[in-house]
């Protein structure tokens, strides 16, 4: 059993890299749901997503169990809480040396020197989710104990069929919380969504529940802080964020990757349309 830290990367991100990397089929992926339990002498796939801190910590026991010898997992959490453990080997952050247990440096890219697990190259197609009731007000409760919610979205957004769908849906979910929108605003989305990428009810409902939340409101007041920060030719402050609205700035700073690289592709898209046309 081998235990790996990411504290700088979403699980989307990791998972890109690792079957770009690894050709790892997504048969072979297991993402564990917010909250979800794994059962007991079950064996899953090579390699299980834990989204956050609180699911490694309450199936501590069961992924010690000598039936996951050979699974790989992957747990997403600070670098704080990455390093709290000597089983769990961080990829992509470290302790800083100046400030050992203080401070962390980030990186942008994965230990390839550490990430040693064995891999298997069948192509399958779909991630293997664990199914579980749907309980909304479980869901919520979780993501304010995390003061996160990127985790609780990022591991309802995979349950939507296809990569060509979660993506759009990445997207709109990231726009509206970076706007001002209502839930009249959030529903006419979803109604797109469900018509254009196979969003059904039951995965809207979800992410309702989460963009809605008390929690959900306290990111979009934080993000347009930002917004106006930025406007006024300021750096955002996102240890002042913090503390204001008791939100993870980690998810604020991704977030506004979501939209601002949406809108970098876009207009690289239009530029390179109008070269074309001016040379026809």
């Amino acid at each position: 059993m081998l235990i790996y830290g990411v504290g700088n990367h979403t699980p989307e991100q990791f998972i890109t890299w690792l079957k770009d990397r690894f050709e790892v089929s997504d048969k072979s992926i297991t993402i564990l749901p917010f909250s979800k339990k794994l059962k007991e002498g079950k064996s899953y796939t090579n390699f299980v997503i834990l989204t956050s801190y609180a699911d490694f910590v309450a199936n501590r026991k069961i992924i010690n169990s000598n039936v996951h010898s050979k699974t790989v997992f992957i747990l997403f959490a600070n670098p704080f809480r990455l390093h709290e453990h000597d089983g769990i080997i961080p990829l992509d952050c470290s302790e800083s040396t100046a400030n050992r247990g203080l401070g962390y440096t980030l990186s942008k890219t994965f230990n390839l020197e550490l990430f040693k697990p064995k891999v298997t190259k069948k192509a399958e197609r779909g991630h293997k989710v664990l199914r579980r009731s749907p309980y909304l007000p479980k869901l919520v409760n979780n993501v304010h104990k995390e003061c996160t919610i990127l985790s609780a979205l990022t591991t309802v957004i995979y349950t939507i069929k296809g990569t060509v769908n979660q993506k759009p849906a990445t997207l709109a979910v990231a726009k509206w919380l970076t706007t001002d929108g209502d839930e009249e605003h959030l529903d006419a989305i979803f109604k797109k969504l469900e018509s254009d990428h196979n969003v059904i009810q039951t995965v809207q409902l979800k992410l309702k529940a989460i963009l809605l939340s008390e929690l959900g409101d306290k990111f979009k007041q934080a993000l347009a802080k930002v917004a106006s920060d930025k406007a006024a030719d300021k750096s955002p402050n996102y240890t002042a964020l913090e503390k204001e609205y008791g939100i993870n700035p980690y998810d604020v700073r991704y977030i506004l990757s979501i939209v601002s690289n949406a809108v970098k592709y876009s207009n690289q898209e239009k530029k390179s349309i109008d070269t074309l046309a001016s040379r026809n």
